[in-house]
């Protein structure tokens, strides 16, 4: 996802020095837009998979029922410890990508209340 990601940023990149050179010809990008427009698809459609992966992941941790158990039984403090450290990463991760993500695309406004 990376690679995917660094490709499409110098193709955008590059996108722009041309369009400065060649000026108001659209024609003559038209196929290089075309293969952004494919990696930023694929790339959205990664990061919302990925990100959709990181709240079910983030919810199972917080709201399931051997978690609920786990907060009754005091014994278990060790590993209702552990569950929670683990939530708190996924929970940062998720975060931080939707905030990222929000930035280049105003589809799906996310505010500093996530």
């Amino acid at each position: 996802m990376k690679l995917l990601a660094r490709a499409v940023y110098q193709l955008h990149r590059l996108h722009q020095k041309l369009r400065r050179a060649v000026g108001p010809h659209p024609r003559l990008l038209w196929p290089l837009s075309r293969c952004i427009a494919l990696g930023s698809q694929q790339l959205s459609k990664r990061l919302l998979l990925a990100c959709e992966v990181a709240m079910e992941l983030m919810l199972s941790l917080t709201y399931a029922h051997q978690v609920q158990w786990l907060q009754r039984h005091r014994p278990s403090h060790q590993l209702l410890t552990e569950v929670h450290e683990q939530s708190q990463k996924v929970h940062t991760l998720a975060r931080m990508h939707l905030l990222s993500s929000s930035s280049r695309c105003t589809a799906f406004p996310v505010g500093p209340e996530l």
